[in-house]
């Protein structure tokens, strides 16, 4: 392959890199009182529009409500972490008193700070160490609160937290976007230990943005955002045993779906949404048709396997996700 010449007069990042970017800064510079608050944005957003022509109007629609997801992940583990807190305090003197796993506290020492050259983009800090086994929780895009041990520094920030168990490593960004903090100030000196509560995770909330800025221009997306979907075809129903009425004719219409189409499942919790597809799975297995799956989350993608791996034993099947996400029937398949 020929190599890729550098442009070096482009300043801003590719569109994938520049999602991620935005995503975070944005997250980085909430303050704690905006956490705790919906997003006026997002409150007072417009209903989207029926049918759009430009794609990248139709993305941003979704950003305010993206923004809002993340900042409810974000105010529910500072609610978690406040209770915890409460009942710590009611329980002096006993050492188990905070009882859940992901909201007791864990130290860290720093053993890197890395500050921005540019006034307004994130410092960056290395810890030694990992995030305490007993957090659920991935590689990227982990939200902390974090402080210092030091006493006199009363500052809590939020940071994104990235892991590298292979290094023994978090990297966490903070924001300094008013030049406040020095690299000379105590708690950013090497070996300073530092005090971390977990709050969640938005990676896949940093995924959903990250497309939307992309702005993919997809066949498929093309009909949806100009509103050109033809009712699905029944003309030739698909009896499938074991499903109701609803699911086999979900089945159906994805059968009869013209090319670059798609096909929306819907419904509440509980109605089988998850085994519509399995089942769909199946019968495209035995018509000899590779499929590819993918889902805003690993534990989506782990559900979905593990219940088509029931009705095809032996179907070759590729699982691509953290292996920490992998549950222990899943393992031996892998």
């Amino acid at each position: 392959m020929p190599k890729t010449q550098r442009n070096r007069g482009r300043t801003n990042p590719p569109y994938n890199a520049q999602g991620q970017y935005e995503f975070t800064n944005i997250i980085l510079n909430w303050s704690w009182d905006t956490i705790r608050q919906p997003l006026r944005d997002a409150e007072y957003q417009a209903p989207l529009p029926l049918a759009s022509s430009d794609f990248k109007t139709y993305y941003n629609n979704f950003k305010p409500f993206i923004l809002e997801e993340a900042r409810s992940i974000i105010a529910q583990g500072l609610q978690k972490n406040h209770q915890g807190q409460q009942s710590s305090k009611r329980k002096k003197g006993k050492q188990s008193s905070i009882t859940t796993p992901e909201i007791k506290p864990f130290d860290i020492q720093l053993t890197k700070a890395k500050f921005p050259k540019n006034q307004g983009n994130p410092i960056s800090l290395t810890f030694a160490g990992v995030i305490p086994k007993r957090i659920e929780h991935g590689f990227s895009m982990n939200v902390i609160m974090l402080y210092s041990r030091n006493t006199k520094f009363s500052n809590k920030w939020l940071g994104i937290a990235s892991e590298f168990p292979e290094k023994n490593q978090i990297s966490v960004k903070i924001a300094n976007a008013d030049g406040t903090f020095k690299k000379t100030d105590q708690c950013f000196q090497e070996q300073h230990w530092w005090r971390m509560h977990y709050l969640g995770s938005i990676v896949s909330e940093q995924r959903i943005y990250q497309a939307c800025v992309s702005a993919v221009k997809l066949p498929c997306l093309n009909n949806i955002i100009r509103a050109k979907i033809s009712p699905p075809s029944l003309s030739s129903e698909t009896v499938v045993a074991d499903l109701n009425l609803s699911q086999s004719r979900a089945i159906t219409a994805f059968l009869n779906a013209p090319k670059n189409s798609t096909t929306l499942l819907q419904g509440p919790p509980g109605t089988g949404k998850t085994t519509t597809v399995a089942r769909l799975l199946k019968i495209l297995d035995e018509c000899d048709k590779r499929t590819l799956i993918s889902a805003h989350s690993n534990k989506g993608v782990q559900v979905l396997a593990e219940k088509t791996m029931k009705l095809l034993p032996d179907a070759p099947m590729v699982l691509v996700l953290s292996l920490i996400h992998i549950s222990e029937p899943t393992r031996p398949r892998l």
